[in-house]
């Protein structure tokens, strides 16, 4: 069974602000670079009823010693969001999925832009899993916390994004 995990960012910046920035490949490149990723790549595609954003990076593996050796040293994270055209008030769901290089190790969930007073927030539900015995639980425990520490640390940083 997957574990749920659930964060949100507050911006300053209104929904259709926000929703450009997250659509930018620059942005996307320059968040994951600073949350120690390397060799990131991000692409943007319209495909009528959706915005698809895809991302590539690798990390430092900070996994358990015993599920070190499903992906070494690094592990690449290939990430895609997927967002609806916003509602009358700017609101925008959308789905998120990742999986994790040849570890056997998804997540997926959901992603909602919505207005929050003068700016916005992003509300993220998300659930990991793991397809490995005996270890499953730790990996998607570490993968789920990983996830909101990086969901914490782009609410910190974007505010410079903005004001560059």
């Amino acid at each position: 069974m997957a574990k749920r995990f659930a964060g949100e960012i507050h911006f300053d910046h209104a929904p259709d602000v926000v929703f450009a920035a997250q659509c930018d490949p620059h942005y996307v490149v320059w968040k994951h670079e600073h949350m120690a990723a390397f060799d990131v790549s991000a692409t943007t595609e319209e495909d009528g009823a959706h915005v698809v954003i895809s991302s590539s990076r690798k990390l430092p593996a900070e996994i358990p010693a015993a599920a070190r050796r499903f992906v070494g040293d690094a592990i690449t994270v290939d990430e895609v969001h997927t967002w609806s055209h916003p509602d009358v008030d700017g609101t925008r769901h959308g789905k998120v999925a990742a999986t994790f290089g040849s570890a056997p190790m998804e997540v997926y969930g959901t992603l909602e832009l919505v207005p929050d007073g003068e700016g916005s927030q992003i509300k993220v539900v998300i659930h990991a899993k793991a397809h490995v015995p005996l270890v499953g639980g730790k990996l998607e425990q570490v993968v789920g916390d990983q996830f909101m520490r990086a969901l914490r640390k782009e609410g910190e940083i974007a505010p410079r994004w903005f004001d560059e």
